[in-house]
């Protein structure tokens, strides 16, 4: 990732055995993009989060990273607003709701399932809302079973 806007060049040596020519030089150059004006592109690492069989009472966790991967700045709107979870599962923390990520920038949300009998599969969706144009909001499935 660049650190600055505009063309970029360097070097850098690889050293090897070879008697002819033990250290070879060389050159990568690029040019680095601006944040201001381009398009964000929202990535979850994982649209659905697996709790496995948790036995009755007790609580499991999983942690959602979302990620900017475009050049504009990203910003989530909101995170569970308009499809909450509901019980047995929760959003314990969240560090993306209202958040602006630069292009490389994460957040991260703490989901919880905690299962109040044995029982079977038990699922659930919630939302993350932001500006990425292509992406507006994307639909993060949970799902789990009481053990």
């Amino acid at each position: 990732v660049p650190s600055e806007a505009g063309p970029q060049n360097e070097s850098f040596d690889v050293s090897s055995d070879d008697p002819d020519r033990p250290t070879v030089t060389v050159n990568v150059s690029g040019t680095g993009q601006s944040n201001s004006g381009g398009t964000p592109a929202v990535l979850a690492f994982s649209p659905s989060l697996w709790f496995g069989t948790v036995p009755a009472g007790q609580t499991a966790e999983q942690t959602l990273m979302v990620a900017n991967l475009g050049a504009g700045t990203l910003v989530f709107s909101g995170v569970g607003s308009s499809d909450p979870l509901q019980s047995p599962f929760a959003i314990v923390s969240d560090s993306c709701g209202g958040q602006a990520l630069n292009l490389g920038e994460f957040c991260t949300v703490v989901v919880s399932f905690t299962p109040t009998s044995s029982g079977p599969l038990q699922g659930d969706t919630f939302d993350l809302s932001s500006n990425d144009p292509v992406k507006p909001m994307i639909t993060i499935y949970v799902s789990g079973a009481g053990g």
